[in-house]
């Protein structure tokens, strides 16, 4: 048995959303997670582009803490991205 640390790749990005707030990703492990998961047209593009650069075409899990914002969140726009 070794004890040495295995590597993961991790990324952290912030988006721009052209509107107030904020929204942020986190992958590690293979696990793409959306902190606040607000997509607005400005912030979209660079969000694929974020989900392309993980190997990802979904997200896996979406991260929401303010519940304030919850009701701007429109589940269809979270579906499969190409």
């Amino acid at each position: 048995m070794t004890d040495a640390l295995l590597p993961v790749v991790t990324r952290f990005r912030a988006y721009q959303l052209g509107t107030a707030g904020s929204s942020f990703s986190y992958f590690a492990g293979n696990h793409f997670t959306l902190i606040e998961a607000q997509i607005t047209e400005k912030s979209l593009p660079h969000l694929q582009a974020e989900l392309k650069a993980c190997g990802k075409k979904t997200i896996d899990t979406l991260h929401v803490t303010s519940w304030d914002t919850i009701k701007n969140i429109q589940h269809s726009r979270f579906k499969k991205f190409n």
